[in-house]
């Protein structure tokens, strides 16, 4: 099975980088999205899930904000497979009340 190259930054998969990629992407007037696999493959390194973060649309380059993220677990994983604008249920889940309302009351 061929591999996959991926050219982000690499990150481990915490609650803090997970927000803090929502946030600068929203900042920069982007759309946070999560990218579980290519052409049917789910990403992975070693045994470790693994994502693509990608900020759409935003002022900056998207590779600028993007992160490949490692170690991502399976019940965030899924989440990011099937649901659209998962980002809103992640930073629900990981943020500080405080950010929480704010980031997302001004994209509502």
């Amino acid at each position: 099975m061929e591999t996959i190259a991926i050219h982000l930054p690499r990150e481990e998969y915490k609650p803090e980088t997970v927000t803090k990629f929502i946030v600068s992407c929203l900042d920069a007037k982007g759309v946070p999205m999560f990218k579980t696999g290519f052409a049917k493959r789910p990403f992975r390194e070693d045994t470790k899930r693994a994502v693509m973060a990608i900020c759409y649309g935003g002022k900056e380059d998207w590779e600028t904000l993007s992160r490949f993220f490692v170690g991502v677990p399976e019940e965030d994983f899924k989440l990011m497979k099937e649901k659209v604008g998962e980002w809103i249920i992640l930073l629900e889940k990981y943020a500080p009340e405080k950010l929480k309302i704010e980031k997302i009351s001004e994209v509502l």
